[in-house]
C-alpha cells in the first residue's frame, strides 16, 4: 500500500514535490501532485497541478480521475 493510500498526504507532497523538480513537466507527477493536495485539502494546488497534467498531449493511468476530481475544484 502506497503513501496515498494510507492517508500520509503531506509526506507524499513533500517527496512528489522532490520529484517534481527533476521532471516538472510530467502529467504523470502533476497528477500525482495534485490528488496528494487535493487530498490533504489543498485545493488551489490542486487545480493548478491537475490542469497542468490534463494540459499534457501524453495520456496516463489517472487522466480520467483527474478530470473528475478537477471538476469538483
Amino acid at each position: 500500500m502506497g503513501i496515498l493510500q494510507k492517508g500520509g498526504y503531506r509526506k507524499s507532497v513533500d517527496y512528489i514535490g522532490r520529484v517534481l523538480t527533476k521532471h516538472p513537466n510530467s502529467p504523470v507527477v502533476n497528477y500525482h501532485m495534485g490528488m496528494a493536495l487535493y487530498k490533504s485539502g489543498k485545493r488551489d494546488g490542486a487545480k493548478k497541478f491537475l490542469k497542468k497534467a490534463l494540459d499534457s498531449k501524453e495520456d496516463f493511468t489517472g487522466r480520467e480521475a483527474a478530470r473528475n476530481t478537477l471538476k469538483t475544484l
